[in-house]
């Protein structure tokens, strides 16, 4: 929101009695709120492919008999 706009916003603000002023400020921080809690959610999803993935490492161990590979095995293979 552009200063103008904002200016703008809060004459309009000003015409309004208490309650109605109280109304849209609460209607307001709600929306805040939800965005926020949108945003949050996003992270949390975004960083939970590594957990899955460790947790999948973890469920599915593998054993190799103590072989050891070269790079350039591992990369033939």
């Amino acid at each position: 929101m552009s200063a103008m706009e904002l200016r703008n916003f809060e004459n309009q603000l000003e015409l309004l009695s208490y309650t109605e002023q109280l109304a849209i400020i609460e209607y307001l921080a709600k929306l805040l709120q939800k965005r926020q809690a949108d945003i949050s959610d996003q992270n949390k999803s975004a960083d939970s492919w590594l957990s899955e993935t460790f947790a999948l490492m973890d469920s599915n161990p593998v054993f190799s008999n103590g072989a050891k590979w070269t790079r350039e095995e591992l990369y033939e293979r």
